[in-house]
């Protein structure tokens, strides 16, 4: 089977690269587009079997204030009609380039799937209420005339019913990860916690900061580190908390790494931190709770149908860094408790989000949309 997947931008572009490979592996073909530099057009053969389109673009990002890219592509139509695919996948319904891709799609008579990663950004009051008209009117559009929804959670395809979606079009099928890399070690470095992402409001990371400052100055945990591995429009922000509160010596930033080093800081840290204000299905989250981390994380979507309370991890309240830093403390004090939190954490992954386990339902997914695309297109004729 041939499938073109077309991205608005990559965060994370060795996550998509894994994907493709498996998808290779198992005798597909992969068509990937993206916006790459301003001005270019370029093409990747990164393994046999897949091609990357970098596409020319505008932006409308604001200069990376609000997303990294919020682009228009350049070129998408001329490229699209010269390609041969059997499926197009959209991977996310928020940005322009998925309105693009699926006017061109409807015109060419391509099954089509979109992928939900989130339905909306927390963003703050005026731009959540300019995601909300957008989900109300141009989403919605989108939501009635692809063939397939793919929704990682159930609240995300609750969620999407409610701006429009089509209750028969949705399936939810969930991240894979490569569970082959991130996995336990046996030896750990204790009091450590550890975040991974961008850094950006929604993460809730200013809240983490304060947690912080909670353990260190009032519980007296002096001896935990915090080490952060990302970057983004925050990290000045949590430059100057980190002084103000005088957490140098506790906190650590990282700035972005490769996924193997990533991998092995995740296998030696005591608990995973996770104050997100909502998240789809967070890469982040999974990796840690593959690497055995006992999670801490905010009770909002996209975390709590990850983290299981007392099982694999603790929820609390989002915004509530006393909250945040009780529960960090409590699984510190509990070593015996992280332990089997860690064996949980590393059975439900395996359960459920390894690649053995998700690829042959994405592979089920695509056959089904083609085979309702043309079932739908000959009942109209």
């Amino acid at each position: 089977m041939r499938v073109l997947v077309v991205f608005h931008y990559w965060s994370s572009p060795e996550v998509q690269y894994e994907t493709f490979r498996r998808l290779a592996e198992h005798g597909h073909e992969v068509i990937a587009i993206h916006a790459g530099v301003y001005s270019s057009f370029s093409v990747d053969k990164p393994y046999e079997r897949v091609t990357v389109y970098s596409l020319p673009y505008v932006d409308f990002s604001f200069k990376g204030k609000l997303t990294p890219k919020y682009p228009l592509f350049i070129g998408l139509n001329r490229l699209l009609r010269s390609l041969e695919y059997d499926v197009m996948i959209i991977a996310s319904h928020l940005f322009l380039t998925a309105v693009q891709a699926l006017r061109i799609a409807l015109k060419m008579d391509k099954p089509t799937i979109l992928g939900v990663h989130g339905v909306y950004a927390h963003r703050g009051p005026v731009l959540n209420s300019i995601q909300r008209i957008y989900l109300r009117t141009v989403a919605r559009w989108i939501f009635k005339k692809v063939d397939i929804i793919r929704c990682l959670t159930l609240e995300d395809a609750q969620e999407v019913m409610r701006y429009g979606a089509p209750s028969g079009k949705i399936r939810i099928i969930p991240n894979p990860i490569n569970t082959d890399l991130f996995k336990p070690r046996i030896k750990r470095v204790e009091n450590t916690l550890i975040w991974t992402g961008r850094m950006v409001p929604e993460k809730g990371l200013r809240y983490l900061i304060e947690a912080m400052n909670i353990l260190v100055h009032k519980y007296g945990h002096r001896d935990v580190h915090l080490l952060l591995i990302g970057a983004g429009p925050q990290q000045s922000l949590l430059f100057r908390m980190v002084k103000k509160y005088q957490l140098n010596n506790n906190v650590n930033f990282l700035g972005w790494l490769p996924r193997r080093k990533v991998a092995e800081y995740l296998s030696k840290a005591t608990l995973f931190v996770f104050p997100s204000l909502r998240e789809g299905m967070p890469f982040s989250l999974l990796e840690a709770l593959s690497s055995g981390l006992p999670a801490v994380g905010s009770n909002v979507p996209g975390v709590r149908s990850l983290i299981i309370h007392k099982h694999n991890g603790l929820l609390v309240p989002p915004k509530d860094p006393t909250s945040l830093a009780r529960a960090i403390a409590y699984l510190l004090k509990h070593r015996d408790l992280r332990l089997e939190m860690s064996k949980n954490a590393r059975k439900y992954v395996m359960a459920n989000f390894s690649y053995q386990r998700v690829l042959p339902l994405m592979e089920q997914l695509y056959t089904e949309a083609i085979e309702s695309h043309y079932g739908h297109s000959r009942r109209r004729s």
